[in-house]
């Protein structure tokens, strides 16, 4: 129960981010869609799972909190980490051990990024999005197959301890346009505060039997524009995730 009531605040951001996102798409270049019938390669990592961040086993073997934890669990356990027999069912009443499978297998370079396996995929219903007004290419590239026009599809990783910055992407109709969300902890380089960079160019491929079943098998790479010229920002990888539809 924990998990979702976390996946569902996760989703009331990604409808937030959407929209202030919506309202930046005509500064952006959009990525055409590329739909097929069957995607192919490695999605593999799906079926892998990690516990959340920060759980770990004692040296008995018992699941564990080392991080930020529950107010309250620390009475729980003696001085060895050791949970007490009959505080069992309350330390993981509060304490979450669920199965997180991943759902994106990725690499990356942009700024204080340490890696991720999670992206949160919404499908909102009723959500159409002002189209830019700008030349759209995607509309001499279409397929025949593409997203309703009444809905918006948000994707956002998941950021961890080490990764402070987030690959945000918004989906509608045959259109898709990708960012980085950084939020900084370092006050002294030039990644410092809140920044987004613009997906510049890039490709998305996504399997459209899965999609219309309410799953987002993707491929992609994005390249985004950035001020240290040196170093080339890019997101790049596979996404295997249920989509999460909001009405």
């Amino acid at each position: 129960m924990k998990t979702v009531g976390v996946f569902l605040l996760c989703c009331w951001s990604l409808a937030l981010s959407g929209k202030v996102k919506a309202r930046k798409l005509a500064k952006m270049a959009p990525v055409c869609i590329k739909w097929v019938s069957e995607l192919k390669g490695d999605f593999s990592f799906k079926n892998k799972w990690n516990y959340p961040e920060g759980i770990d086993r004692n040296d008995i073997g018992q699941l564990i909190c080392d991080g930020i934890c529950p107010e309250g669990v620390q009475e729980m356990q003696d001085s060895m980490g050791r949970i007490y027999p009959d505080s069992m069912a309350a330390f993981y009443a509060l304490v979450d051990t669920t199965h997180l499978f991943r759902s994106i297998d990725c690499t990356a370079w942009c700024y204080e990024w340490g890696g991720t396996d999670y992206i949160q995929v919404m499908l909102k219903r009723g959500n159409a999005l002002k189209q830019p007004t700008q030349k759209d290419n995607c509309i001499v590239k279409r397929q025949g197959i593409k997203i309703s026009s009444n809905d918006t599809v948000f994707c956002s990783t998941t950021a961890t301890a080490s990764t402070h910055c987030n690959l945000e992407i918004v989906m509608h109709s045959d259109s898709c346009w990708a960012s980085i969300q950084l939020k900084s902890i370092n006050s002294n380089g030039n990644s410092a505060g809140e920044e987004q960079f613009f997906c510049s160019k890039g490709y998305i491929n996504i399997d459209h039997f899965l999609f219309v079943k309410g799953i987002l098998k993707a491929e992609f790479s994005f390249t985004f524009e950035h001020n240290r010229k040196s170093e080339k920002m890019y997101w790049r990888g596979r996404i295997y995730q249920q989509m999460q539809t909001v009405e």
